[in-house]
Formats: C-alpha cells, structure tokens, sequence
C-alpha cells in the first residue's frame, strides 16, 4: 500500500508499557508525603524519573527491547508536544519549548543514569533535589526520592524484558515505599 509508511507502527505494549509509567509517575504519595511539587513541572520530572529507570532497564537488554525502548520514548515525545497543546502553547512555540524539554530530560537523564550506574545514594539525591526543587532545595525528600529510585531500578532489573514488553511494570508500591518528610 502507497501510504503504508504513515500507519502507526507503535505496538500497543509500548504504549501501556508508557501509561504503567505514567501511572507509577502520578502517585500520590510523591506529592504529599515528599513534597514533589504537584505542577507541571512536577510531574514532568516525576515522569522523566520512571523513564529514565525503564529505558535504563531496557536499553541493558537485546536488540527488541531496545526498540521497544525507542517506542516508548516517541510516546513521550508526542505526549510532551500534546500536553503542551492542551495548555495552550501556540504552533510557533511548540518547536523551541520541545527543544526545551528535551535538554531538561536529557539533562536529567544522564545526571540520574551517572548516578544509579554508580549506585550512588548520594549524587541521585543531589541531582533530583537540584532537579525537582530547584527553588526551595529539600535534601531529605530528595533522599527518599533516591532511595525509591534504586529500588525501583533493583525492581525493574529483576524482571524479564519481556514482561516490560507487555506493558506490565511491577514498581514499588510508592506509598509504603516513601517515608513521610516532615516539614
């Protein structure tokens, strides 16, 4: 078929395999009892946080979860470019505040990857408190943070690729997994 290159070649998995992080990502446990702020912003970070770990996973494994990886990531993209639509950025602005985006997560990424590749507690806190509160830093929920992280990476590490490749993520449970940050 002439017009087989425009179907959508983006299996369904990878975009289950996007909302089981997203959903992880929205928990409210991250905004009350570590004090995430619940904004844009927030969540944009909480997001990059549970990609970072899945492609972290995945891009450790063989070539089709890699690809699967890669499908995901072009969900994320697109869902960036929707949301800021829903919020009414103009056609004109979508391409700078992409670019934006994408040095944020890119930005995150290999500050987080630097650190869970070391197994280093304290960098992975250092990063996200610099990442996540940026205005008023909060090194004790940025710990909490850090820790859930590399549980969260130990548990993604223990399951097969292929089970990621379902769509079906099996996180931490984020309420029992976050101690509550006293103010």
């Amino acid at each position: 078929m002439i017009l087989n290159w425009l179907r959508n070649k983006t299996p369904d998995a990878a975009y289950a395999a996007y909302t089981a992080l997203v959903e992880q990502a929205r928990q409210p446990a991250f905004y009350s009892k570590t004090g995430v702020p619940d904004t844009i912003d927030g969540r944009f970070d909480m997001i990059v946080m549970h990609v970072v770990l899945v492609f972290r996973r995945l891009f450790k494994d063989e070539a089709e979860a890699r690809a699967f990886g890669q499908h995901i990531f072009d969900i994320f993209i697109k869902d960036m470019d929707r949301s800021l639509r829903e919020i009414g950025v103009g056609d004109v602005s979508i391409p700078k505040k992409m670019k934006k985006i994408g040095q944020s997560y890119f930005g995150r990424s290999g500050a987080y990857a630097e650190a869970l590749e070391a197994d280093d507690a304290e960098a992975l806190a250092e990063a996200i408190d610099r990442n996540i509160f940026p205005d008023e830093p909060a090194p004790a929920s940025a710990e909490v943070l850090a820790r859930y992280m590399l549980k969260a990476e130990a548990a993604l590490r223990g399951q097969p690729a292929a089970d990621l490749m379902t769509g079906a993520i099996q996180w931490p449970d984020a309420e029992a997994n976050l101690l509550r940050i006293q103010a």
